[in-house]
């Protein structure tokens, strides 16, 4: 906000709303060792255990030995499904705006809500359809 760069006055309003989604593609090697640490443990518990469960109550449950059961396991459950969508939702709304900003400086079309929500449907359908292709 106060050194934004790339040509944008300190402290202005441009400034501020560029701040927030700059943040986030920035987060460098603290948020990169926090996601190893997490894939490691995912991938012992699938490759090296060989258990199937996808679930984060199964990955607890391989690493300390006692499964959540019953509401409490449901709960983490529901927990780590909630925190997932919602941090892919963040990252693919900051990415689309991001994105509908540079697309706006370099061909002229307008950076508004229509053109970031066609962004985001692309990339939901395009994010489908290399999954589906994958299945068959």
């Amino acid at each position: 906000y106060q050194t934004p760069g790339l040509n944008i006055a300190p402290r202005s309003q441009q400034a501020l709303e560029f701040s927030v989604p700059y943040s986030f593609f920035h987060w460098g090697i603290s948020a990169w060792a926090t996601y190893t640490l997490a894939s490691l443990i995912m991938a012992y518990h699938f490759h090296v255990r060989k258990n199937k469960g996808l679930s984060l109550s199964g990955i607890i449950a391989a690493i300390t030995g006692v499964r959540p059961q019953g509401p409490w396991g449901k709960l983490v459950d529901l927990m780590f499904l909630i925190a997932t969508v919602g941090a892919l939702t963040i990252s693919l709304v900051v990415t689309a705006a991001t994105f509908t900003r540079g697309l706006s400086a370099l061909t002229g079309l307008p950076d508004n809500f229509t053109v970031q929500a066609f962004v985001i449907l692309l990339s939901g359908g395009i994010f489908c359809l290399s999954s589906w292709i994958g299945i068959n």
